[in-house]
Parts: structure tokens; C-alpha cells; sequence
């Protein structure tokens, strides 16, 4: 079960060196100042993955089943669906323990944890949308990311998505479009839009924006970032 590309390796702190319980799960990152806490238990992943599983919660367009969800409106997902003249994006994200980095450890004062996302978008024409519909060319993203209070990063009309032009059709399979967002604050923000151009029709040439709407990029709700009490007693130590 990972993000593509990203295996993800679980253990149980039966030591309860954490103090989230005997039984609690952890994964690593690289960086072993902080662990990430995602369960209480085998019982309790065990039971939400059971139940994600039933209700088609993960993404499986690809062959395999990934822990991007399948649904982006999911309470759960923190993830968005947007419609524009018939082009339906949705935009989720997930968070990557394994290459994160904690140095808030070493340096309380400046807090400056470095989380990463990978983020997940799908473009494809809306099958419920009932007005007239063109096939497009995708030009170039656009974004707006909330990383904080007094920090906003703008990238404006960038070309393609990695390196392609995907071109909407009626009945298309949904376009796949993964990146990533290294970000300092838990619960970052990004919205932004896709600019297309008509390639048929009574507007053809014709550029229009697509709305990409807002999502977050946290963890989830029971879930929880710990410093490691082995690397905190080494400090203390020295």
C-alpha cells in the first residue's frame, strides 16, 4: 500500500518509547528525529483499511491499489473536485514520512520541519456535464500555495505537466499528473488552474482556465508527528 514509487515500512513500538501505547504503529523517515504515528494500533489500521477497502476509499485507476483517495471530497482526503465547462480536476494529496526532515529538533527556535507531499491531480472530461463540449489542448498551471501565515509561493503559466500537452476528449480516461510540495507548515494549502485552448469548435483558439480548487496538505486527524526519545536524550546528553 504506498503512493507510486514510495514503499512506505511500518513497525510497532512495543517498547512504548513514544508513549502512544504497546501497540501503536510507526513509520520511519530517513531522518529518525521524528517518527510518524499513523495508528494505535494494528486492530484499529487494520479495521480503517478494511474499511477503505469496501468503500473504494483508495485510488486504483493504475492497476494497484495507492493511498491517494479515489474520492478528493472524502472529509478524510482534504482533497477538492472542481468543473469548468465540462473538465472536471480533483486534486488530493498525501503525505511522505520517508524523506521528510525534522530539524525543529536541533533548532527549537526556528521550527523548521521540511514536510513532504506529494500531490495528485486528474484531469478528464465530467460524464454528468450537460452543455456543449470541445475537445483542448492543456497549455500551462498555474498555483497558489498557502504555506503559512505570511508566506504565499505563486508559479504562474508554467508549460504542461511534466512535460506533456494532454488533450480532453469526450470519454477520455482521466490524465494522471503527480508532483511534489517540500513545505515548512503542516496544513499548506494550494489552489490554482489549468489554461486550455480550444483545438475544435465554434471557439477554437480559444484559451480558457480550469479552477483547480482549494486542498490541504496535512496529515491525518489521529495521526501524529513525535520526536524520537532516543535522538532528544542524545541532545540532552551532549
Amino acid at each position: 500500500m504506498h503512493v507510486k514509487g514510495s514503499p512506505r515500512a511500518i513497525h510497532i513500538d512495543y517498547k512504548n518509547q513514544f508513549g502512544f501505547g504497546h501497540r501503536a504503529l510507526l513509520n520511519s523517515s530517513i531522518d529518525l528525529r521524528k517518527t510518524f504515528v499513523i495508528a494505535y494500533s494494528i486492530k484499529e489500521y487494520l479495521e480503517s483499511h478494511v474499511n477503505k477497502l469496501k468503500n473504494d476509499w483508495y485510488m486504483t485507476l493504475r492497476g494497484n491499489i495507492e493511498t491517494y483517495a479515489m474520492n478528493p471530497t472524502d472529509p478524510k482526503a482534504y482533497g477538492s473536485v472542481s468543473v469548468t465547462n465540462g473538465v472536471k480536476i480533483t486534486a488530493v494529496g498525501d503525505y511522505i514520512n520517508l524523506i521528510s526532515q525534522f530539524s525543529s529538533v536541533r533548532d527549537p527556535i526556528n521550527k523548521k520541519d521540511n514536510y513532504v507531499f506529494f500531490y495528485q491531480i486528474r484531469v478528464q472530461d465530467d460524464p454528468d456535464w450537460e452543455g456543449p463540449f470541445y475537445e483542448a489542448i492543456l497549455e500551462t498551471r498555474s498555483w497558489t500555495i498557502q504555506k503559512g501565515p505570511n508566506h504565499t509561493e505563486v508559479v504562474k503559466n508554467q508549460p504542461g505537466l511534466i512535460g506533456q500537452y494532454p488533450i480532453l476528449k469526450k470519454g477520455m480516461k482521466p490524465f494522471i499528473y503527480e508532483s511534489q510540495c517540500p513545505t515548512h507548515t503542516m496544513g499548506t494549502k494550494m489552489e490554482g488552474h489549468f489554461t486550455f485552448r480550444y483545438i475544435e469548435g465554434p471557439k477554437k483558439d480559444q484559451r480558457f482556465n480550469c479552477a483547480i480548487s482549494e486542498f490541504t496538505l496535512r496529515i491525518g486527524e489521529n495521526q501524529h508527528l513525535v520526536e524520537s526519545p532516543q535522538y532528544v536524550n542524545q541532545i540532552e546528553e551532549e
